[in-house]
């Protein structure tokens, strides 16, 4: 049963949040339309699989090109599994922007919606009664709240922000309730973040494209996307420059891939400069660490990082005792575990033939991550 149109009002900052959560989803799984906050606006929500909610939404919408509303899923984690297969930079987004206030409009293969289709029970926020492509926008909600409400329905929700229907105001639910056809409006003051959502648009090749910017701008989003490795050896002065070196050639000569390389030492002296042989060994490739200055590993390093490569099974050691939740993406450089020798003390040729098998090395790791 639906509530009656008075009392639609609730105030999250002075009720019992268990027993709103159960309101709300149960008023979403029955058809009801529920206006919610997010961290930028709030929007008028309902469930995907209820007819009479899509329908309704479809009426106060008028979407384009067949999407009614937006797919607000509970987690990352859900999102990501609905659309798979997904490319790796679009897993990578994913991760990284949501929960957030980014939305992403993904265009599905037939492989897409077949997975949408079998885990969603539908593709969310398609008017069903559109032809033409099966582009839908996806987002996840910071409103704790909200993500809530929206996992407790257990049903895909969909929904718009209130400007779509008209209001001046969307940070707070003032006008809602002048709004047709809404069954429950849920208050929780004004929104956290002042600018709407960013709009991501996901090429189906793997590229993408912020086609419109919001709380989060272009070069926020740009950097998220990339991927970074991080070599570690001792003092960052001699094997893990040289990689590094060596990585940013081989990634510049593949084009048109986002990947950041930089290096660190586990006992470093913050400043040190390259070790002269290593300097000349470089020369000898066509390679510059004439400007390289070690620096020491730290935890926010590992954290940025999504590949890193020890020159030794101790410098692996050193990140895991940094920070243990590194345990997935930390190995040695070489696949087989073998540890790289310090080549400091050495002369040229140690350096030069240490070159050449972390070359070798590095090429075999960047086929793995570039595919």
């Amino acid at each position: 049963m639906l509530p009656a149109k008075t009392d639609i009002l609730r105030d999250a900052r002075a009720r019992d949040a268990t027993g709103l959560v159960e309101e709300a989803a149960a008023l979403l799984r029955d058809g009801g339309l529920v206006v919610l906050p997010t961290e930028t606006v709030y929007g008028l929500m309902g469930s995907a699989l209820h007819p009479g909610a899509t329908a309704r939404l479809r009426s106060l919408f008028r979407g384009e090109g067949g999407i009614t509303a937006a797919w607000h899923a509970a987690s990352t984690e859900h999102a990501t599994e609905a659309l798979e297969p997904l490319h790796r930079v679009h897993r990578r987004l994913l991760r990284r922007l949501t929960p957030g206030p980014v939305s992403f409009q993904v265009r599905l293969s037939l492989e897409q919606q077949r997975r949408c289709r079998e885990m969603l029970g539908t593709i969310p926020g398609r008017d069903a009664t559109s032809a033409g492509s099966e582009e839908i926008i996806v987002r996840v909600p910071d409103h704790a709240l909200t993500r809530r409400i929206i996992e407790r329905a257990g049903v895909p929700i969909i929904g718009n922000r209130l400007r779509a229907l008209g209001a001046n105001d969307e940070r707070t639910p003032a006008n809602a309730a002048a709004i047709p056809g809404v069954d429950l409006i849920i208050d929780d003051g004004p929104t956290r973040l002042v600018h709407a959502s960013t709009t991501v648009r996901l090429d189906p090749a793997g590229g993408f494209e912020v086609v419109r910017e919001g709380a989060l701008d272009e070069r926020y989003v740009r950097r998220k996307a990339r991927h970074t490795v991080l070599l570690v050896c001792t003092g960052n002065t001699c094997r893990s420059p040289m990689a590094q070196a060596i990585a940013r050639e081989q990634i510049a000569k593949a084009g048109g891939v986002e990947v950041r390389v930089i290096s660190a030492g586990a006992a470093a002296s913050t400043g040190a400069p390259a070790t002269p042989e290593a300097v000349t060994a470089m020369n000898a490739a066509g390679l510059d660490l004439s400007n390289h200055r070690s620096r020491n590993l730290t935890r926010d390093m590992i954290a940025e990082a999504d590949l890193i490569l020890g020159m030794s099974r101790s410098h692996v050691a050193a990140v895991l005792a940094a920070d243990p939740t590194a345990v997935g993406k930390t190995t040695t450089l070489d696949p087989e575990g073998a540890d790289i020798p310090d080549p400091i003390g050495g002369p040229l040729e140690v350096y030069t033939r240490t070159a050449e098998r972390i070359r070798s090395l590095i090429q075999r790791r960047l086929e793995e991550l570039l595919g």
